[in-house]
C-alpha cells in the first residue's frame, strides 16, 4: 500500500519561539538520518531545515521498519545500500557489497519510498540541483538489486516541495504530514526554517556533532571513500557522530590550540591531503568544493567541541594530548580505552 501524505496547518498557538513546534517526534538533521520501528520510544522522526537537499522516506511493510533521510548534492548513491540492507531486516552496517548486491541473505519484501523535496526547489533556477538526472541515477541504483535481493519497489517523486523544510513520519506506517505555517506567521526568507523539536528527549544530535560529521566525512571523500549519510538516531537512541580520523583529530587540535597556519598544511601533507584547503594564498578561482571545505573546517573547530560519548558541549580537555573533550570526568574514564593509543602517540 503506498505511503499516504498529508498536510498539518499550524497556527500561532502551535509555535514556540524561536520558530519552534513541539511535537512527540525525533528531529535528525538534512546531514544524516534516522531509523525506526515500532519499538521506538516516539511517534516517528522528523526533519527540519531542508533546502537544497532531498528528505526520502522508505518504509518496509514486511519488517515493520522505517526510515527517513536524506541526500545532499555531494552524496554517493552506493552509501544507500546499507539504508537498503537495514530497512529489508539486515543490520545495515559492515555490508560485503558485492555479495549483498547478488542477493545475499535476501527474503522476499516490499518497499516504499517517496522522495520529498526540499523549499529551495519552488526557486525559478531550480533546474541547477538536476533533480530529473538524480531521480534516474536514485531508480536505476535501486534496480541494480531489486531482483537479485526479491524487492518489490514503489517510488513516489513528490513534486510538492516542503513550504517550511519540515515534514513528519509516522513510525508504523511512515504516513507523511507536510507542515505549513501561514505566511503572514513564516520568518524572512533567510530564516524560514521551521524547528521541530521533542522537548520529551533528554539529548539530541547537537549542531556541534553535526558539524563534526560534515567535516569527518569530508576528509573521507578527499581519500576518495563515499561520503556517508551519517545514522543520528537509531530505533531508540541518539548515535555518536562519526569518529574523527587520525588527520581530523591532528588538525582540530591544531587550530584549537591557534597554532600557524603552517603547521596545518603541514598535517595536511603528510597524509597527503589537498593543499588548497588551508592555503591563505588561494585565489577568488577556486571551486566550490574548496571554498566549501574551508568552511566545514572552519565550522567544526569553531563551534564548542561535543563530548567524545554524548552530545554534551566537550568542557573538559584531555591534558595529555590536547585533542579530546568530554563534558565531564565520568565520560572522560569511560572513553579511555577508546582514546589511550591516540593519546599516547600523540602528547603534547
Amino acid at each position: 500500500m503506498p505511503i499516504e501524505i498529508s498536510t498539518r496547518k499550524l497556527g500561532k498557538k502551535d509555535l514556540v519561539p524561536p520558530y519552534t513546534y513541539h511535537a512527540p517526534y525525533v528531529p535528525v538533521s538534512q546531514h544524516g538520518y534516522g531509523r525506526m520501528d515500532s519499538s521506538t520510544p516516539a511517534q516517528g522522526l522528523a526533519t527540519c531545515g531542508v533546502a537544497s537537499c532531498l528528505a526520502i522516506v522508505l518504509h518496509c511493510p514486511t519488517t515493520g521498519r522505517t526510515i527517513l533521510t536524506h541526500s545532499p548534492n555531494y552524496l554517493y548513491l552506493n552509501t544507500f545500500a546499507p539504508i537498503a540492507d537495514w530497512i529489508t531486516g539486515g543490520q545495515g552496517q559492515d555490508l560485503d557489497l558485492p555479495a549483498w548486491y547478488e542477493g545475499a541473505g535476501a527474503k522476499p519484501c516490499d518497499i516504499e519510498v517517496v522522495v520529498l523535496r526540499g523549499n529551495l526547489y519552488a526557486m525559478p533556477d531550480a533546474a541547477r540541483f538536476g533533480h530529473d538526472r538524480w531521480m534516474q541515477d536514485f531508480i536505476s541504483f535501486f534496480s541494480m538489486f531489486t531482483g537479485w535481493r526479491k524487492i518489490r519497489l514503489n517510488i513516489l517523486d513528490a513534486t510538492r516541495v516542503l513550504p517550511v523544510g519540515a515534514v513528519l513520519v509516522d513510525k508504523n506506517t511512515a504516513h507523511i504530514t507536510y507542515l505549513e505555517v501561514p505566511p503572514q506567521l513564516r520568518r524572512p526568507s533567510t530564516q524560514a526554517y521551521l524547528t521541530v523539536k521533542n522537548p520529551l528527549l533528554p539529548h539530541v544530535y547537537s549542531h556541534a556533532q553535526i558539524q563534526q560529521d560534515l567535516f569527518a566525512g569530508m576528509l573521507r571523500l578527499l581519500h576518495g571513500v563515499c561520503h556517508p549519510i551519517s545514522l543520528q538516531y537509531d530505533v531508540s537512541h541518539y548515535c555518536l557522530p562519526l569518529p574523527l580520523s587520525d588527520a581530523g583529530r591532528q588538525l582540530i587540535r591544531s587550530k584549537r590550540l591557534r597554532e600557524p597556519v603552517g603547521s596545518q598544511i603541514a598535517i595536511l601533507n603528510s597524509f597527503k591531503l589537498q593543499m588548497d584547503w588551508l592555503d591563505p594564498r588561494r585565489d577568488s578561482e577556486n571551486s566550490s568544493a574548496s571554498i566549501t571545505r574551508d568552511t566545514l573546517y572552519a565550522s567544526a573547530c569553531l563551534i564548542g567541541p561535543p563530548c567524545e560519548r554524548c552530545s554534551d558541549n566537550g568542557s573538559r580537555r584531555c591534558t595529555a594530548c590536547k585533542g579530546a573533550w568530554y563534558c565531564g570526568e565520568k565520560h572522560q574514564k569511560e572513553d579511555w580505552k577508546a582514546h589511550k593509543a591516540w593519546c599516547s602517540a600523540h602528547r603534547m
